[in-house]
């Protein structure tokens, strides 16, 4: 049995504190109520998400958490065994908030003496005292109670349950806007002024956004446009990340009963060594609107895929009926197009896409498409000639240090006001690379399906031969408060931690990228895809390379209606019941698909309520078709699709 008081040890131990100026305290703790310096553990964190992170575990290990209710009027034959959560108990949590982000370091305690802090807990700062009082209740008064313990449904839970649910509430309402909103400093140094940064967003951004924005990337290629070396920002908690970790959120759950779904604005991760997650905020405060459309360029590049991109590796592992060999993708698509000549082709799609369309504010390849010059290619000069880019997405072959099966994301963010660059736009980016997670495996069924027999045995399985070594996914801010990710095909579909994360944060957007069939609404991505619009409410946006396909239709293996079912993407949201398949016909060449933010109410399980939330919705997709690309673009398309092109297509 672990008790109360180990956990909070576990959490924050003694022997790592860094950047704090009482050696003998685990965190940065708030005064005693009476002003006077405390004692370790004896008072709460001063961040949010530190006293997150202890609520949020003791509730969880507790199993506490699935014991919340809102209380229901008339309804009174209730199993006592619970934590009811009235509107009392709500207005004291956004009392204690309020207090929280009005805080006034300088003013209140800093510099003045210890009994004008007293004053103001009594007076416009009482949340505060709740603050303290529901702390010692659960790590004083219950600290050397069992985590665990049995309790018969027709008796009371341990007081301490509901002081634990009224910290993590307390702290997931100070933590509104966290990691999204970069407010526009005041002139001078003016705590009241209403554009004051709240104390403490600039301690979480100060600890643990700061080395992530700082480092410029010296191989810039314009001094208009710095780019951002990317540091993952795995947590913005100082709790002991090989125990939990803490990040910001998009979306809460309106299904299920999870601990997930107490809270809008922070998310309770795994330790760092089961999965990581690495989130970028958004650097200036005049981000563009999340109400705003924003028009998503799909390239299903490659167009053609060879057998040959298929080599088998040598030796088989497993035994007899069981054997199955590995495989490797040689990206042959790319040997035969320069970089200049591909920068060429998305250029001429952008410019046909935008006869309808006022900007191109993302770009998206599937899986395994680019290389890793390509990709640096592509993302130094594209928002050179697209000033509007927003995002650019692929799957790469490297991740700059070592091949594999990677997804880049890039974000381009700009700020309105002027800067020194000669009067241009002030704009950054932020550039992050993760390896896929789980093998591609190829069966009879596919190997066949795919006309690949001359290459790969059917007989027996075959895997990718990729390395798996982190578990990471990478979450981005665009926008004023959307959050995109990105997956690699299995990624999506497989149960692993990584899906935990996905689910916990909440991300606005899922990038799914493949190299795969078609992606018709009955096959495996729209089952996954639902799963996810449903829990957390996240869209999901199924990409693949048209190759595949198209060798199957060129070898007739696929029952090929016609040009039409050339199905390339899958877009699924959390209000639309049925997934919507995305073609990009033989003779075009790329989608504009164009999606419409709006605000949606989350709804905690305690009955809380966010306003700030966004879904990103389906508004309408347009195939986007280059006149003579079979002569200007030969190289890009490939063998097989010319083979299907029709003429002076």
């Amino acid at each position: 049995m672990e008790l109360l008081l180990n956990c909070l040890k576990r959490l924050f131990p003694l022997d790592t504190v860094k950047g704090v100026a009482a050696s003998d305290l685990p965190y940065l703790a708030w005064p005693t109520p009476d002003g006077s310096e405390p004692e370790a553990y004896e008072t709460p964190p001063v961040t949010p998400a530190d006293v997150f992170a202890a609520a949020g575990y003791a509730l969880l290990h507790s199993g506490a958490y699935h014991h919340v209710v809102p209380c229901v009027l008339g309804r009174s034959k209730r199993a006592a065994r619970q934590i009811q959560v009235d509107s009392a108990f709500i207005e004291r949590v956004r009392e204690t908030a309020k207090a929280w982000r009005s805080f006034r370091p300088s003013r209140h305690y800093l510099d003045a003496d210890p009994s004008v802090y007293a004053r103001w807990i009594d007076g416009e700062g009482r949340g505060i005292s709740y603050l303290h009082e529901s702390w010692s209740a659960v790590w004083q008064a219950a600290g050397q109670d069992n985590v665990f313990a049995l309790i018969e449904a027709k008796n009371p839970p341990p007081d301490w349950w509901a002081h634990a649910l009224f910290l993590l509430m307390a702290a997931d309402e100070a933590a509104k806007d966290i990691g999204f909103v970069r407010y526009n400093p005041p002139e001078g140094d003016d705590e009241d002024d209403a554009r004051a940064e709240p104390w403490i967003f600039a301690l979480t951004d100060g600890r643990f956004f700061a080395d992530a924005l700082k480092t410029l990337d010296s191989s810039t290629p314009s001094k208009r446009a710095p780019y951002l070396a990317y540091n993952v920002v795995g947590t913005i908690s100082t709790a002991s990340q090989d125990v939990v970790c803490v990040l910001p959120k998009a979306r809460t759950t309106s299904v299920g009963c999870t601990l997930r779904s107490l809270s809008h604005h922070l998310a309770l991760l795994p330790p760092r060594g089961i999965a990581r997650a690495g989130w970028t905020p958004y650097l200036f405060a005049d981000a563009p609107p999340d109400e705003r459309h924003m028009n998503l360029l799909l390239v299903p590049f490659p167009f053609t895929i060879p057998a040959s991109a298929f080599e088998t590796q040598q030796g088989y592992a497993g035994e007899g009926a069981k054997r199955w060999g590995f495989f490797g993708l040689k990206q042959s698509w790319l040997q035969s197009v320069t970089k200049d000549k591909l920068l060429e082709f998305v250029k001429a799609l952008v410019a046909s896409a935008k006869s309808e369309a006022d900007a191109i504010h993302g770009i998206v390849f599937p899986e395994m498409a680019l290389d890793d010059s390509t990709w640096n290619h592509l993302r130094n000069e594209l928002p050179e000639v697209l000033p509007e880019l927003e995002l650019l997405i692929a799957g790469v072959s490297s991740d700059g240090t070592r091949d594999g099966n990677f997804v880049r994301v890039g974000v381009f963010q700009r700020g309105a006001a002027a800067t020194a660059h000669d009067g241009e736009l002030e704009r950054y980016a932020f550039f992050s690379a993760r390896e896929k997670h789980h093998r591609w495996t190829l069966d009879r069924d596919e190997v066949l399906g795919y006309g690949l027999e001359g290459r790969l045995t059917p007989s027996i399985s075959w895997a990718e031969d990729i390395d798996l070594l982190s578990r990471r996914v990478d979450f981005a801010v665009v926008r004023q408060s959307s959050v995109i990710s990105a997956m690699i095909c299995e990624d999506l579909a497989r149960v692993d931690p990584c899906q935990e994360l996905l689910r916990a944060i909440g991300p606005s957007i899922v990038f799914a990228l493949l190299m795969d069939a078609p992606q018709l609404k009955a096959r495996w991505p729209g089952r996954y895809a639902t799963i996810l619009a449903e829990d957390p409410g996240s869209a999901v946006l199924t990409l693949t390379s048209r190759g595949l396909m198209t060798r199957q239709r060129r070898i007739g293996k696929h029952p090929s209606k016609g040009p039409k079912d050339r199905v390339v993407a899958l877009w699924r949201d959390d209000d639309k019941t049925d997934p919507i398949e995305i073609s990009c016909a033989d003779h075009c060449h790329a989608v504009r698909l164009t999606l419409s933010g709006v605000p949606v109410v989350d709804r905690t399980l305690d009955g809380r309520e966010d306003h700030s939330a966004v879904a990103w919705r389906y508004a309408h997709h347009a195939a986007v078709c280059l006149k003579g690309a079979t002569q200007t673009f030969a190289d890009v398309l490939g063998p097989d699709d010319l083979a299907l092109q029709p003429p002076n297509g």
